[in-house]
């Protein structure tokens, strides 16, 4: 495995992690960026740490930040608005497949990282999987219950209370608890339901591969069926994956549930993108 710092057009900079696997090459990039207004390598090095274990897989990572962020130095454009985001994404995989060769890719991303993943594979056919971690989600009335019966049972029982509490502070602490708030403060729009269930059904029918990992952390999801609940999609789907980690908060900071939820990823990449 090895590490190598690239200069992109557009004054993007960032970073191939190889995995040193003659094989990596037939298999899909991994391409992270920024979260939110938050350093390519992602909250507390989150990225970082992913893309090791993602190498030890035999994946080839690159990660990177948005021009005017991080590393990267302003383009021309200094606004984040989501079609500059959408072109810089799609302009980072023309240039690693000129150069490297590679035709396919899986975006991953957490929070606005998630939402910008999910609209370039609205547009773009080299990308063969999602990993959208805090990404799109839309309240259900099993939603306002879940919540709720959570809090009526945390107030009934001094112990749970206690421990709803500290989640809360480090929920505080690591994320937004507003909906559609990112991370460093990124003021996150999302598609009208209609709109989103469309589009999933459109990745699907086009063969794409989907993983939507929601988190203890996120304010706006409550219970593990939420995502099938508001999307319309059937459970039995071969395509998409859902998996809802209520002990985690929104970055991950625990070490336990950032174990928890590489040894997901790592799982899902190997059994469907391999």
């Amino acid at each position: 495995m090895s590490e190598k710092i690239l200069k992109l057009k557009n004054n993007i900079a960032g970073i191939l992690a190889d995995s040193g696997n003659e094989s990596s090459k037939e298999k899909p990039l991994v391409i992270f960026w920024n979260a939110g207004l938050l350093h390519k390598v992602g909250p507390f090095r989150m990225f970082v740490d992913l893309s090791a274990k993602l190498n030890q897989s035999g994946f080839d990572v690159f990660r990177f930040d948005l021009s005017g962020m991080g590393d990267s130095r302003s383009s021309t454009t200094l606004d984040l608005d989501r079609d500059r985001i959408i072109s810089e994404i799609q302009l980072v995989m023309d240039e690693l497949s000129e150069r490297f060769g590679f035709d396919r890719f899986i975006l991953m991303g957490l929070c606005s990282g998630a939402d910008n993943a999910f609209d370039v594979a609205l547009t773009d056919d080299r990308v063969h999987g999602l990993v959208l971690m805090d990404g799109y989600t839309y309240k259900t009335s099993m939603y306002y219950a879940y919540k709720y019966m959570k809090l009526f049972l945390n107030v009934m029982n001094p112990k749970k209370m206690l421990n709803y509490i500290k989640k809360r502070i480090i929920n505080i602490l690591s994320s937004d608890n507003e909906d559609m708030t990112d991370i460093a403060g990124y003021v996150r729009e999302f598609p009208e339901l209609e709109r989103f269930q469309s589009s999933v059904h459109d990745l699907i029918s086009r063969g794409v591969n989907l993983y939507f990992i929601y988190s203890g952390g996120y304010a706006s999801y409550a219970y593990s069926n939420q995502f099938y609940d508001f999307s319309g999609v059937e459970k039995e789907s071969k395509q998409v994956d859902v998996a809802y980690f209520d002990q985690a908060d929104h970055m991950y900071i625990i070490i336990e549930s950032r174990v928890v939820l590489f040894s997901s990823i790592i799982d899902w990449i190997n059994k469907k993108c391999s």
